[in-house]
C-alpha cells in the first residue's frame, strides 16, 4: 500500500489556533462566571435547573443533530478549503462539497419543528409547563439555535482556512452578550412585567422571568455569532459573495452505466441539479448515527436529571456540573476541537488506513463498490498517474511498493510530529487529571460555600455532585482528544464499528446505574467506606442519585476512551508496518538514502510508541505525591473540615474560617504536587513540543 502526501503537516501552525482558543475561554469565561456569580444571587435553584438542565438540553440536542456530522465530514476533506484555487477538473467537486455546507441550517429547522413540540408536549417537567413564560422561551432558545446554524456555512469556511481571529471574536463575543443580556433582562423584566406580578405566585413570577431571561441571552448568543462572522465575510467577499455560500449549486453529472465520471456543467450532458459530494455525504451521514449516540450517550446524566429530579435538584446539578465543566470549557473544548482540526489536516496527506473511503474501493479491501468506475478506466489511470508524479524528479521508487523518497520522508515527518503531539496531549490531560482527583472532591465543599453561598452548597447536592464530577472530568478530557483523533482518521467501517462501541456503552451506563440504584448495591455502600468517593464528615457515597448519574457516565465513558485509544496505536503502527514495507529487506544492496531512511523510520517508531498508554503514564516520584497529596487531603477532609450541619449555625465569615486549615492543607499539597510536575514531567512534556516544532524549519 503507498502512501502519498498532499501537503506538509500543518501542525505547527495551528498550534497557535489552540492557544488562542484557549486565551479566549480563559479571558471570557473568567468573566462570565464572575457576572454570573451576581446571577446566582438573583436566580432561584429551580430556574436555573429549568434553563440549564431542561431548555440546554433541547438546545444542544438541536444543534449537535443538525452539524456535528457534517462538520467532521468537511473538515477532513481538502477540497472544501480550496475553492478559490482549485482547477477547473476539481469545480464539481467543490460545489458539491459546498451544497453539503449548506445542510446545517435546512437540517436544523426540521430538527427544531419536530423536537420542540414534542419536548414540550411530552418530555418537559410538568410543573414547567404552567409556567407562563415557558412556550415562549422554548421559542427563543430555538430560534437562537437556528440563529447559530444560519452562521454555520461561514463558520466551516473560516474553519477550512484556518482563520483563527474571526471565531475567537465570535465565541468570545457571544458569550459576553448573551452573559450580560440575561443579566440585564433579570434585572429590567421585574420591573417591566410588574402588574403581572398579582396573577401569580412570588415563585412563580420569578421562575417565569427566569426562564424568559435566559431565553432572551440564548438569542442574543446566536445572533451575536452570526453577526461576527457575517460582517468577517461582507468585509472580505461583499455582500452578494457572502450571500452566494448560502446558495446551493447546481452539478452535471452524465452516468455511462456503473461510471459517473463528470464531464462539466455543458448543456445537452447529463440533468443539472443539486448534488451532494458522494464520498462526503455517505461519511456525514455514517457519522450521523454515531453523533446521535454519542450525544445520548454524553448528555445520558442530564438525560436522567431532567426525568426523573425536581427542579431545585436540577438546579443544584447544575450549578455542580457548571462550575465542575469550568475548566473543561475553557481547555478540553478548544483543545478538542482544535486538535481535531490538526489531525484531519494532518493525517488527510496519507492514503491507507486513515484515507476515507471512495466509491473505488468503499471498504478498503480493493473491492470495487456499487456504481464505481472500472479499474482500468480514465479516472483511475489519471489517480495513479497524480499518485506517481506527484514529487516529480525528486523522488526514486524504492523497493516494489513504489514509495518515494521525499514521500516517505514527508510521510514520516506526519506521523512523528503528529504522534508526538498526541502524546504530550494525553499526558498533560493526565496530570491535570490527577489534580482534579486528588483535590477536587475535599474542596468542593468550601469552594461552593465561598463562591455560591450556603443556600446552594448547603441546601443542594451541589457540593456531592461538584466532587463526583471531578472524577468524570480527567476522563472526559482523554475521551475528547482519542475521539477527535478517531474521527479525523476513521473510515466508514471504522464508524460502522464504532456505533457497536456507542451502544455497549450506553448500555453499560443503564446496567451500572441500575446496579449502583439496586438495594444490595446500596447496603453495601452505606456499610462499606472503601468504595466511598468523599470519605468526609458529611460527604456522601454514591448512594446520592445525581452522584450516582455522574460516576455511571464516567464508567461509560471510559469504554469509548478505550477503544479510541487502541484504534490510535493500531492505526500509527499499521502506517509504520506500510512504509517498512516499502523498504529494500537487508542484503539487497542497500543504499546510503535507504539507510537514512530506515534511521528516520526507527525514529518514528519510537515515536508512534510514545501514544501507548504506558508511555504517557507520569513519572513514578509525580505518581508518588499526588497519592500522598490524596490520602492527605481526605484526612483533613475527615478531621478538620465542619459538617454542614454545623455549618449551617455560623455565620458566613465564622463558616469560612472554620474551614480555612482543611483548605491551607490543599493548598500546601497542592503546590507541592506543582512543583513535583515541574521538576519531573516538564523534560517530556517539552522535548516533545520541541520535536515538534522542528517541522515548522
Amino acid at each position: 500500500m503507498s502512501v502519498r502526501v498532499e501537503r506538509p503537516p500543518p501542525t505547527p501552525n495551528l498550534l497557535s489556533s489552540a492557544t488562542s482558543l484557549i486565551l479566549l475561554q480563559l479571558s471570557s469565561r473568567f468573566l462570565t462566571f464572575f457576572l454570573n456569580q451576581f446571577l446566582l444571587t438573583l436566580t432561584s435553584p429551580s430556574t436555573l435547573g429549568a434553563a440549564n438542565i431542561q431548555l440546554d438540553l433541547l438546545l444542544s440536542t438541536i444543534l449537535f443533530v443538525s452539524r456535528e456530522s457534517i462538520r467532521s465530514s468537511l473538515i477532513r476533506n481538502p477540497h472544501f478549503a480550496s475553492e478559490e484555487s482549485c482547477e477547473e477538473k476539481d469545480r464539481r467537486k467543490v460545489d458539491e462539497l459546498h451544497n453539503l455546507s449548506t445542510l446545517p441550517l435546512t437540517r436544523g429547522i426540521a430538527v427544531s419543528l419536530l423536537l420542540a413540540p414534542i419536548y414540550v408536549k411530552y418530555l418537559s417537567a410538568p410543573s414547567l409547563r404552567e409556567t407562563d413564560s415557558f412556550n415562549l422561551s422554548v421559542s427563543l432558545y430555538v430560534l437562537g439555535a437556528c440563529l447559530e446554524l444560519f452562521s454555520e456555512p461561514l463558520y466551516l469556511r473560516s474553519q477550512a482556512a484556518n482563520d483563527v481571529s474571526t471565531r475567537v471574536k465570535a465565541e468570545g463575543f457571544s458569550v459576553l452578550f448573551k452573559c450580560l443580556s440575561t443579566l440585564a433582562a433579570v434585572l429590567t423584566l421585574p420591573r417591566l412585567l410588574e402588574s403581572r406580578k398579582s396573577f401569580q405566585t412570588e415563585e412563580e413570577f420569578e421562575k417565569s422571568l427566569g426562564l424568559l431571561a435566559f431565553g432572551l441571552g440564548q438569542t442574543f448568543y446566536g445572533l451575536t455569532t452570526l453577526f461576527i462572522y457575517s460582517r468577517r465575510f461582507f468585509l472580505r467577499y461583499g455582500l452578494r459573495e457572502t450571500l452566494k455560500f448560502y446558495r446551493s449549486r447546481k452539478t452535471v453529472r452524465d452516468y455511462q452505466g456503473d461510471d459517473h465520471r463528470v464531464k462539466g456543467k455543458v448543456d445537452g450532458l447529463g440533468v443539472s441539479k443539486v448534488n451532494y459530494d458522494v464520498e462526503a455525504k455517505s461519511l456525514s451521514d455514517a457519522m450521523l448515527l454515531q453523533s446521535i449516540l454519542k450525544h445520548c450517550l454524553t448528555e445520558s446524566d442530564k438525560l436522567a436529571v431532567a426525568k426523573f429530579s425536581s427542579l431545585e435538584d436540577q438546579g443544584g446539578y447544575a450549578l455542580a456540573s457548571n462550575y465542575g465543566s469550568l475548566v473543561a470549557r475553557m481547555i478540553f473544548q478548544p483543545l478538542e476541537e482544535t486538535s481535531r482540526l490538526i489531525f484531519s489536516k494532518s493525517l488527510s496527506g496519507l492514503t491507507g488506513r486513515s484515507e476515507p473511503k471512495s466509491p473505488v474501493d468503499p471498504h478498503g479491501d480493493g473491492k470495487r463498490g456499487k456504481g464505481s468506475p472500472p479499474p482500468n478506466s480514465r479516472q483511475a489511470s489519471d489517480r495513479e498517474i497524480s499518485k506517481t508524479s506527484q514529487d516529480g524528479d525528486m523522488d526514486t521508487l524504492v523497493g516494489q511498493k513504489g514509495v518515494g523518497t521525499a514521500t516517505f520522508k514527508r510521510s514520516l515527518d506526519i506521523l512523528e510530529s503528529t504522534s508526538n503531539l498526541l502524546s504530550t496531549l494525553l499526558r498533560s490531560q493526565i496530570l491535570l487529571g490527577l489534580f482534579f482527583v486528588t483535590f477536587g472532591p475535599p474542596l468542593s465543599l468550601p469552594f461552593l460555600y465561598a463562591l455560591a453561598g450556603p443556600r446552594w452548597s448547603l441546601k443542594t447536592s451541589a457540593p456531592s455532585t461538584l466532587g463526583t464530577y471531578c472524577y468524570y472530568l480527567p476522563v472526559m478530557g482523554l475521551n475528547g482528544l482519542t475521539e477527535a483523533f478517531f474521527e479525523s482518521s476513521a473510515r466508514e467501517k471504522d464508524l460502522g464499528r464504532y456505533k457497536k462501541v456507542l451502544i455497549l456503552a450506553s448500555l453499560f451506563f443503564v446496567g451500572v446505574l441500575w446496579l449502583l440504584n439496586s438495594r444490595l448495591s446500596q447496603h453495601f455502600l452505606s456499610e462499606s467506606r472503601i468504595v466511598t468517593l468523599f470519605p468526609g464528615k458529611d460527604s456522601q457515597s454514591v448512594g446520592g442519585g445525581e452522584d450516582r448519574l455522574v460516576l455511571s457516565n464516567t464508567l461509560s465513558i471510559s469504554i469509548r476512551a478505550i477503544y479510541c485509544w487502541d484504534f490510535i496505536l493500531k492505526y500509527f503502527r499499521s502506517q509504520i508496518e506500510n512504509l517498512s514495507s516499502s523498504i529494500p529487506s537487508e542484503g539487497k544492496g542497500r543504499s546510503e538514502g535507504e539507510e537514512e531512511m530506515r534511521i528516520k523510520l526507527g525514529r518514528a517508531k519510537d515515536s508512534v510508541e510514545g501514544v501507548s498508554p504506558f508511555s504517557v503514564i507520569p513519572s513514578k516520584p509525580v505518581l508518588t505525591l499526588f497519592v500522598t497529596s490524596f490520602l492527605v487531603m481526605r484526612w483533613s477532609e475527615t478531621n478538620l473540615l465542619p459538617a454542614k450541619e454545623v455549618l449551617s449555625g455560623y455565620g458566613r465569615i465564622q463558616a469560612l474560617k472554620s474551614m480555612s486549615n482543611h483548605f491551607g492543607i490543599g493548598v500546601s499539597c497542592g503546590l507541592i504536587c506543582l512543583t513535583g510536575c515541574f521538576f519531573f514531567e516538564r523534560k517530556a512534556l517539552m522535548g516533545a513540543m520541541v520535536s515538534i516544532r522542528r517541522r515548522k524549519a
